[in-house]
């Protein structure tokens, strides 16, 4: 299983899911780490990047996924995925650009608690998570 946690800038993704992923033992990846050295550049100069700068970044993304799935492994990426679009290209401005999932879309929406924790074990709720990462029974 694949966990994105996404939102806009500053909102604790990272936080949330580097503590999910330490919490259920699965790997974790920020995305900001898979940028080219072009966005880079542009985001440190101050230039909001375009759809077409964030195309080798999904790509990049998805590749890193795309390995976890091929191991078998369960893994934790944080990704802005503001756009349809780029969750599309994830999954088979910031607030300005958010588009709320839609039908279709294989997402969960969780408001943030004030406290990560209590983020994380509300994800870990919604998705019956054991802390071993594993799908508890239902009961």
């Amino acid at each position: 299983m694949i966990v994105i946690v996404a939102g806009v800038s500053g909102s604790g993704k990272t936080t949330v899911g580097s503590m999910l992923a330490g919490r259920l033992g699965w790997r974790f990846a920020d995305a900001d780490a898979f940028h080219p050295a072009a966005n880079i550049a542009k985001m440190r100069a101050g230039l909001p990047l375009t759809d077409e700068d964030r195309r080798p970044w999904l790509r990049a993304i998805g590749a890193w996924m795309d390995e976890r799935i091929e191991a078998g492994e369960s893994a934790v990426v944080t990704c802005s995925a503001l756009k349809r679009a780029y969750r599309d290209a994830l999954l088979d401005g910031q607030f300005a650009a958010l588009e709320p999932a839609g039908p279709g879309e294989r997402a969960v929406s969780i408001v943030p608690a004030d406290d990560p924790a209590q983020t994380v074990a509300d994800i870990i709720a919604v998705f019956r998570l054991g802390t071993d990462g594993e799908h508890e029974a239902e009961a």
